[in-house]
């Protein structure tokens, strides 16, 4: 009892010594809020922080199970940080005749679907009125990070928010066909990040691993099976996230269309199996031809297997990249009607395919804007999915859909492909740009895609600030700016508030293709030219590395951030330290003209001894969220180098 009494007096005493000087205790003055809220003051003097004690209740209207998940989540927040929660009380609202602080939420249409709310915190109260449960839903995941992020003495606020997202669609787009196929564990793992920073959308990227049950060797090897997108679904659900199907169904089929029994229904038909196909052979086809009915049978057989299990009102069916329509069996009706009109031809073939089974279709617009003559004749029942993934991007050509009355997204890109951590700087600038020209024109969405060309050798962790990012921007793009946007990044993923993890990242971000450098052969120096990859960048990268190496390896000694994600980040700066390595070699060998010196030997020798010693780590970090997909294949290419490192090291 008498402890108690105690812990009464001390908050009592706190609340009466704590003024709106209270925002002193933030860092830079500011909340880590991601997204930052479309309206956020500060209380005035002599408001008080908020402070939950053993008599604090929490009124409660009806709740959905998403929106109780959510309370369940926030009062193990409060718990895990002050070491208190509060009582939860169905019974009544707040009133003024409250004597305790107390907490009170409120929906004010219980059938609507609006994400805004309004968030007051004073001393005495919490108040969240929202539009509906959505709206409730979204203004608790900014009060639990608000809880996170309060000092430790147990205050929060005084504060005043008001917000509602400016993109209706908020999506993340996961590629699981390049050669890593992520666990059902990791896959949750995904949408509980994303649905913290209000995500509301997430899509799978499929071209062939799924386990369809009429033909397992689509997939060839691991997969996704339906009994995993049936629980991811669910668990999305829970999450108020809609998982939309996205199933490549035009280019970008070869491994489908690399199986001899399906070969013939190929535009070009490929002459390699899928296990021979470099990755770059894979990726580079193969097109479906569209206008045999057995390869659109076969489509419609694709679709009733992986689309059918799927809630969602949508469809994505990609179509994109389609490079050899009108080269092999489709030529004579290309010359005839122009290769645009027959892309268009199959575009309106799945259109009626995708209403036939209750959906809305999306498909990605690169090959409209390559046709935009035709951008008139596209349905208007169809979504655009404008994309880019470069800084210099043409971001205006979100003009095009929006003058042709066309309903689109933008999709921006996290820059983590062909590399061993993204380029944080090129993604930055790619997200910010697209968010601004998508409110400029009146887009309806915002899909932050998140690929693997090329053996997917990009880890999730490298990936987590663009996904941050790409939320915040959907959500708001006009707020924080990329200095804050990092610090607060920072400090909620890693408890780091100086910024240590991103600075890593950003120094890092030399715009070299280090996965593409990093396999070309020692003295091919042609590949050097043709992907751009420069002896500066290499320099600038095998100087940025070691930053990274220290800090996480530090992150790693204090336990600071998720233990998965810092050995991810290590491991990428120390394959990016090899890789630059690997490049410098390059140059320096062929100013030997093929002959090195003792000197440049022992290099070689250094080299081989990093990759060898990289090998069991990429191993286990590969293994510990996804199935072993193409994972030995990726161990084989860092292999070949240390292979051929030796053989330099040994030449005299």
């Amino acid at each position: 009892m008498l402890k108690h009494l105690l812990c009464a007096f001390l908050l009592l005493a706190l609340a009466s010594s704590v003024s709106a000087d209270t925002i002193n205790l933030y860092p830079r003055g500011t909340m880590n809020l991601i997204p930052q809220p479309t309206h956020f003051e500060w209380g005035k003097s002599p408001e008080t922080p908020f402070l939950v004690t053993d008599q604090t209740r929490l009124f409660l209207p009806p709740l959905e199970r998403p929106e109780w998940l959510a309370v369940e989540g926030l009062l193990a927040d409060m718990q895990t940080k002050w070491g208190r929660r509060p009582v939860l009380d169905r019974r009544g609202a707040l009133t003024t005749e409250t004597a305790a602080p107390a907490i009170d939420f409120q929906v004010k249409d219980p059938a609507g679907d609006g994400e805004g709310y309004t968030l007051d915190i004073t001393g005495n109260s919490i108040t969240l009125v929202a539009d509906s449960p959505v709206g409730l839903l979204q203004g608790i995941r900014t009060l639990r990070q608000a809880v996170l992020h309060s000092p430790r003495m147990g205050g929060i606020g005084p504060l005043h928010i008001k917000d509602a997202p400016a993109f209706k669609y908020r999506g993340f787009y996961l590629d699981v066909s390049r050669g890593k196929v992520p666990t059902l564990a990791t896959l949750k793992h995904v949408v509980d990040i994303v649905a913290s920073y209000k995500v509301n959308q997430l899509q799978l990227y499929i071209e062939h691993p799924f386990a369809f049950r009429f033909n397992p060797a689509i997939s060839h090897g691991d997969a996704i099976t339906p009994d995993e997108i049936l629980a991811l679904q669910e668990y999305c659900r829970d999450r108020r996230i809609d998982l939309v199907p996205s199933l490549q169904s035009f280019g970008h089929m070869a491994g489908v269309l690399s199986l001899p029994e399906y070969r013939e229904l190929a535009d070009v038909e490929p002459t390699k199996s899928f296990e021979e196909m470099t990755w770059q052979e894979r990726m580079s086809g193969t097109t479906i031809n569209c206008r045999d009915p057995k390869a659109l049978a076969l489509l419609e057989q694709m679709h009733d297997a992986y689309v059918s299990l799927h809630d969602s009102p949508y469809l994505n069916v990609c179509a994109d990249e389609t490079y050899d329509l009108g080269k092999g069996k489709t030529a004579s009706v290309a010359e005839e009607i122009g290769k645009g009109r027959l892309y268009l031809s199959h575009i309106n073939w799945l259109n009626d395919l995708s209403k036939k089974q209750g959906k809305r279709m999306m498909f990605w617009g690169d090959i409209v804007k390559e046709h935009e003559e035709l951008i008139p004749e596209i349905p208007r029942d169809t979504i655009l999915l404008n994309w880019g993934y470069f800084a210099g991007t043409d971001y205006e050509s979100c003009k095009l859909f929006a003058d042709a009355g066309l309903d689109f997204y933008v999709c921006p890109g996290t820059s983590g492909w062909v590399r061993f951590l993204n380029d944080v700087n090129n993604a930055d600038l790619n997200i910010r740009r697209y968010a601004a020209a998508g409110k400029k024109y009146g887009a309806i969405g915002l899909l932050n895609t998140d690929w693997g060309d090329r053996g997917h050798i990009n880890p999730l962790a490298g990936s987590l600030h663009g996904i941050a990012l790409g939320a915040a921007m959907a959500w708001n793009p006009d707020a924080p700016d990329a200095d804050e946007f990092d610090m607060r990044w920072n400090d909620m993923v890693f408890g780091d508030s100086n910024g240590g993890a991103i600075k890593a990242l950003r120094a890092q971000s030399t715009g070299m293709l280090s996965w593409i450098a990093f396999q070309t052969d020692f003295e091919d120096y042609a590949a050097l030219k043709k992907w751009r990859v420069t002896e500066e960048q290499a320099v600038k990268l095998a100087e940025a590395a070691p930053l990274g190496i220290k800090t996480f390896t530090h992150y790693q000694k204090v336990h600071m951030g998720n233990e998965l994600d810092v050995a991810e980040l290590l491991q990428g700066s120390r394959m990016n330290a090899l890789a630059a390595e690997k490049v410098l070699l390059m140059f320096e060998l062929q100013r030997a003209e093929g002959k090195p010196d003792a000197k440049l030997r022992a290099r070689f020798k250094k080299l081989a001894k990093g990759l060898s010693d990289t090998a069991p780590a990429y191993r286990e970090l590969w293994l510990a969220r996804n199935k072993p997909s193409d994972m030995e294949r990726a161990i084989n290419a860092i292999a070949a180098v240390e292979r051929q490192a030796l053989r330099y090291s040994r030449m005299k």
